[in-house]
């Protein structure tokens, strides 16, 4: 399902050159349709379905930090692996510099959807393994989850510069567990109400943005 989506948003964006933004917005106003359709309601209970989580015989708080690592792992590796290839190399053209990407007689349009289709995969995947955890999958679940891993990319990239490729995947991962700790901080610290979560995610999104430029300003003074 996430590569078909993916699929049809890259077919709107090559083809039907609709702003990649608005591509992913219809599309993702669609699957909620379609969700509902196959889950038959908006909310499914999955307590009585046997989850991958049952078939790791571990204590319960330690199963998922072990499948989260190992399949981060694998998530990573295969990421690595994948752009080492001649179709991941054209993917990384593609996206640095489409037109001389294109002078190359690299099919951008194809390249684009073929990323989509893989990100998209993953990203179900994750959803998946999400619900099984919870115990429930909810139509709704996945909305405001573009900003954490906005902000896991930002702060990795901050916090760890000038990274090989395989060291830049591995830092969007700290990058996602500082930007939880930091939230849980703040709420035990109680400096805001529950009620305020989104308004402060919002905000470190903002600051997170910023600092690269801020950085960038305060060398040129220096230098000047």
């Amino acid at each position: 399902m996430g590569s078909l989506a993916g699929l049809v948003t890259g077919i709107l964006i090559s083809y039907c050159k609709i702003p990649s933004l608005l591509a992913g917005i219809l599309t993702m106003t669609a699957l909620i349709s379609i969700n509902l359709r196959i889950m038959n309601s908006p909310n499914l209970n999955l307590l009585n379905y046997k989850t991958i989580f049952d078939y790791i015989h571990l204590k319960n708080e330690f199963n998922i930090i072990f499948i989260a690592i190992i399949l981060n792992i694998l998530i990573i590796l295969c990421i690595y692996k994948f752009f080492k290839t001649e179709i991941g190399q054209a993917i990384i053209a593609t996206g640095d510099n489409e037109k001389m990407a294109k002078s190359l007689g690299i099919s951008t349009n194809n390249m684009t959807i073929f990323a989509l289709m893989i990100s998209n995969a993953i990203i179900s995947f994750s959803g998946a393994i999400i619900s099984q955890y919870n115990g429930f999958s909810d139509v709704n679940s996945g909305i405001g989850i573009i900003v954490v891993a906005l902000s896991a990319i930002i702060i990795g990239e901050i916090l760890f510069e000038n990274l090989s490729f395989l060291k830049r995947l591995i830092s969007i991962i700290y990058g996602s567990i500082i930007y939880r700790l930091i939230l849980l901080l703040v709420l035990h610290l109680k400096i805001i109400k529950a009620n305020d979560f989104k308004l402060i995610s919002a905000c470190l999104i903002v600051v997170f943005l910023s600092f690269p430029k801020i950085k960038e300003n305060i060398r040129l003074k220096r230098r000047n």
